[in-house]
């Protein structure tokens, strides 16, 4: 974990879970909950999501102005979607759900244990995957993960990084980085 005017997490939990956030001008999350999940978020000033829960299900989000999404649900489907403020998307394909609501930018996805919500006025992003889970927001920048046993915490203005296994809780502030 390292911090500086732009934070940056990376985590890799049982080779299974990457975080990796630069949350300063832009916020980009890279999830890769092998082989299920991926998600790529940059949120200032567009919102993009890249989902791939191979082989089911693709998105991609730009939420400003227009909210564009792109699913691949098996080689048969694709769905692609520029939204006005009333634009809704509901989607269940073999255990995957999509919910967009362009006016509020939000995306909801259950592919396998794997879910995702943005909100694009807060830029949220919540993900569950095998035990893992992951809130961004992007007023905030707050990043949410468990892993197992380990809880990572994170907020633009500081880090707080939480093994639950060993009760430990840890604070970076701007600038500072501090090691295990």
């Amino acid at each position: 974990v390292s911090t500086c005017s732009h934070v940056r997490v990376e985590l890799a939990c049982s080779a299974h879970v990457r975080v990796e956030l630069a949350c300063s001008p832009h916020v980009r999350v890279e999830l890769a909950c092998s082989p299920h999940a991926r998600v790529e978020l940059a949120c200032s000033p567009h919102a993009r999501v890249e989902l791939a829960c191979s082989p089911h299900a693709r998105v991609e989000l730009a939420c400003s102005p227009h909210a564009r999404v792109e699913l691949a649900c098996s080689p048969h489907a694709r769905v692609e979607l520029a939204c006005s403020p009333h634009a809704r998307v509901e989607l269940a394909c073999s255990h995957a759900r999509v919910e967009l609501a362009c006016s509020h930018a939000r995306v909801e996805l259950a592919c396998s244990h794997a879910r995702v919500e943005l909100a694009c006025s807060h830029a949220r992003v919540e993900l569950a995957c095998s035990h893992a889970r992951v809130e961004l927001a992007c007023s905030h920048a707050r990043v949410e993960l468990e892993c197992s046993h380990v809880r990572v915490e994170l907020a633009c203005s500081h880090v707080r990084v939480g093994f639950l296994s060993f009760l430990l809780q840890t604070k970076i502030m701007p600038g500072r980085l501090i090691g295990d």
